[in-house]
């Protein structure tokens, strides 16, 4: 193993606190969307994600995910590659629902609120593709948002 790369090395040290930080990044840019704590918009952002990458075409997919922190990324890997004609904002909602024990209508609520924060974590371009490529219901679960972030 090269030096650079020992786990006690400052590369390594350095990628491990960019990791650790990129993710605390995504999850305050959901808290700030949602309000929700840092385990619950993990798994809010992790069934938003999964659901517009299922409905993506597989190259689409992994260009969206490419731009997210590495953390999120590998608990996407799973995610079956699309397009999912089947998968729905209700299918989504439903998921949102379950995982995070919510009523179907604060799920309904909550779903573009981890939208707006999703187009804030990656680039306009992406999402324009992105967006070319969903339904309009699926498209309502984005919105073009300003996000108010506290300092």
């Amino acid at each position: 193993m090269p030096v650079d790369e020992h786990p006690r090395s400052p590369r390594a040290a350095r990628h491990a606190a960019h990791k650790i930080q990129s993710l605390h990044r995504a999850l305050r840019v959901v808290n700030e969307a949602t309000g929700l704590d840092d385990p619950s918009a993990l798994a809010a952002l992790e069934v938003v994600l999964s659901g517009i990458v299922r409905r993506l075409t597989p190259a689409e997919g992994r260009q969206l995910l490419a731009q997210l922190p590495l953390e999120l990324r590998e608990s996407l890997r799973d995610v079956s590659p699309g397009p999912e004609s089947g998968l729905t904002r209700g299918t989504i909602e439903a998921e949102l629902a379950r995982r995070l024990a919510l009523d179907p209508e604060v799920a309904a609520e909550l779903a573009p609120k981890v939208g707006i924060a999703v187009r804030h974590l990656v680039s306009e371009g992406e999402m324009s593709d992105v967006l070319a490529q969903l339904p309009d219901d699926l498209k309502s679960m984005l919105p073009d948002e300003v996000l108010h972030q506290n300092p």
